[in-house]
């Protein structure tokens, strides 16, 4: 039986969603960058690509494939644009039969960066997986009244501001970035297991998600598994199959009266 194992180094929460969540659909095995490597592995399965990942290469028993999770929005709004760079290395390397195939979780992507690939049957499009397995919902008494959470990466793509003024201005926000805003009606909070973001998300009313550009939005996912109304951008919507039309849907996300309007929409449901 073939044993297929997915890497990634920790410091790629987006990759690691993805992989976590094929492991826990019984797609593939999922460890860290840095970790021992089964013997009987057959096949090896790397997130975007990084130097790190040359020791891979070369192993006829263990044949690489390339899995790109990241949207062109998003590659373009990475440090110095180094996605491209990385999708050159990754094309060079599928040329000359080095690395097996290239993923890709994104059409577009396929479609336009890697359509050589996939001409010569060397690139295809892998939809993101996505497991139940971390379904809860808690009962109303648990959740905090006008509770507000934003849990991301601090990056320019994710929007940040734009929705830390809009939650401020309503409710208590509870998140794990800083930026600026000051601490009136703010909690922090530093890094957390898995089982301890899902349990204090559980408990908010409302969760944002309202980037410039996402693939999917796992985060998202695990608002609505944990029970929590997510307010999402018009992209986020289209990637998880919501109406346009739905009242969580911001449609022009560079906007805080719009973020927070959608937010008070929201939390009048109580």
């Amino acid at each position: 039986m073939s044993r297929i194992i997915a890497i990634c180094p920790k410091e790629f929460p987006g990759v690691s969603a993805v992989f976590r969540n094929g492991a826990e659909s019984g797609l593939w095995e999922f460890i860290e960058l840095g970790s021992r490597i089964p013997l009987d592995t057959s096949l090896i399965i790397v997130g975007g690509w990084l130097d790190g990942y040359l020791q891979f290469l070369n192993n006829p028993q263990s044949p690489v494939v390339v899995f790109f999770t990241s949207t062109i929005g998003q590659m373009e709004f990475s440090l110095d644009q180094v996605e491209f760079l990385q999708c050159r290395i990754v094309h060079q390397l599928v040329s000359q039969n080095i690395v097996k195939c290239v993923l890709v979780g994104w059409p577009d992507l396929i479609d336009f960066v890697f359509s050589d690939c996939k001409a010569r049957n060397r690139g295809f499009y892998f939809p993101y997986p996505i497991s139940l397995k971390e379904s809860r919902t808690p009962g109303i008494q648990d959740k905090i009244s006008n509770s507000i959470g934003i849990f991301s990466p601090r990056a320019p793509r994710k929007n940040l501001q734009n929705q830390i003024l809009a939650a401020t201005s309503i409710g208590e926000l509870h998140t794990n970035v800083i930026l600026g805003v000051g601490d009136r009606q703010v909690k922090y909070y530093n890094w957390q297991t898995r089982q301890d973001y899902l349990d204090c998300l559980s408990k908010l009313t409302v969760s944002l998600h309202c980037g410039f550009t996402e693939s999917l939005c796992y985060a998202a996912i695990d608002s609505i598994l944990a029970g929590t109304i997510p307010v999402i951008s018009l992209q986020v919507a289209e990637n998880l199959g919501i109406s346009m039309l739905s009242p969580i849907v911001v449609h022009q996300v560079d906007s805080v009266t719009n973020i927070r309007r959608r937010i008070q929409d929201v939390l009048s449901w109580d």
